[in-house]
């Protein structure tokens, strides 16, 4: 099995997506990070476990 963790990126910051409802869409809050910075996130993500890929979805771009 490979796991890959996926990031939504939306305006720029890391958000936790809610049953599609954009409008409802929050800057992500997680015990790994305080940060909602992409990067910070990814870092963060791969000090629990070394991902060798990782799934970033920029919700701007996808219509």
């Amino acid at each position: 099995m490979h796991i890959i963790p996926v990031i939504d990126l939306m305006h720029g910051q890391v958000v936790q997506a809610i049953q599609g409802q954009r409008q409802h869409y929050r800057a992500i809050q997680s015990q790994l990070t305080d940060s909602h910075a992409l990067l910070d996130v990814i870092t963060a993500i791969l000090q629990v476990y070394a991902f060798d890929c990782v799934y970033i979805a920029d919700l701007n771009a996808i219509t």
